[in-house]
């Protein structure tokens, strides 16, 4: 019984990676071009707006990454594959051990 609470634990941060990957992908452009209409205005230069998106980037890079070494509840293992050669996402098992993602059993 404790194994599945701890996949459900280890699903629940799974989604709330991916949530706010999905967030930051989507919200790049809006805040960069928001970024960069204020420091315009404000400051007349896009020095700024370049700090924000190159550190946005960064972090969905890095966020990224992460979420693709993810490791299987079950197995330990990377659970869509490696950094080069992965699934991400879009992996609907474990590619080691074959747990289904979200699965709360063996």
């Amino acid at each position: 019984m404790t194994d599945s609470v701890d996949y459900q634990r280890a699903w629940q941060q799974y989604r709330q990676k991916g949530r706010v990957w999905i967030a930051l992908f989507i919200l790049y452009v809006p805040a960069v071009v928001g970024s960069a209409l204020l420091s315009l205005r404000l400051l007349h230069t896009p020095k700024p707006a370049i700090v924000v998106a190159l550190l946005w980037m960064a972090f969905t890079l890095y966020l990224g990454a992460r979420i693709n070494l993810w490791r299987c509840p079950r197995c330990g293992n990377t659970f869509s594959g490696t950094l080069w050669r992965s699934k991400g996402i879009f992996a609907g098992q474990c590619v080691h051990c074959g747990l289904a993602k979200y699965s709360n059993g063996p």
